[in-house]
């Protein structure tokens, strides 16, 4: 994969998507949680809804950080497990 140009649109979407995490995630009790960006995928709604959990406060809608984050591992690793079959 061709690594975008430093002035790109992309890696400026990538620096502010991780560092908007890592502000999201900084007060949790796991202090030394370090993300990394190790490959990108694009999902769908459908994707989406299988991992991300929200909750509705009048006409405000909230993500749980840390449900969502657990699903996510769940859901990555159950894709690459499905990949890596498909691959041997």
């Amino acid at each position: 994969m061709k690594e975008p140009a430093p002035k790109s649109s992309v890696l400026r979407y990538l620096n502010v998507m991780l560092h908007a995490a890592e502000v999201y995630f900084r007060e949790l009790e796991c202090p030394k949680i370090e993300l990394y960006l190790v490959g990108l995928y694009n999902t769908t709604e459908e994707d989406e809804e299988t991992f991300e959990v929200t909750r509705k406060i009048y006409s405000t809608t909230l993500m749980d950080g840390p449900f969502t984050l657990a699903l996510l591992q769940e859901w990555v690793e159950k894709r690459a497990k499905l990949q890596n079959e498909k691959d041997e």
